[in-house]
């Protein structure tokens, strides 16, 4: 099986509060609307990655559901790691 991991972005780097953020969080949503089915459709499973569960409650339930439709899926293995930072995955004892 092959794996591809896409680092979305990472807030530490971004101000939370900030406009490109929201615009960040909009096309991770409109991405996942529109793709989900379409990785289901070539086999690929897609799988979270980082802190996801900070994101927008309506990010986590796309993922979720993503996660769920392509979970059988062998052709390849998707990863979106979002709201990642190098530091948080050095151990889990790490201070981000």
């Amino acid at each position: 099986m092959e794996f591809l991991t896409l680092f979305a972005f990472s807030f530490g780097e971004l101000a939370p509060a900030g406009r490109e953020v929201s615009m960040l969080k909009q096309v991770f949503i409109m991405a996942l609307e529109r793709e989900a089915e379409k990785l289901h459709r070539n086999g690929i499973r897609l799988a979270r990655g980082g802190r996801s569960r900070a994101l927008r409650k309506k990010i986590g339930e796309l993922v979720a559901r993503a996660e769920l439709l392509t979970r059988d899926n062998t052709g390849m293995t998707l990863t979106i790691a979002a709201n990642y930072g190098g530091r948080w995955t050095c151990c889990r004892r790490c201070t981000v």
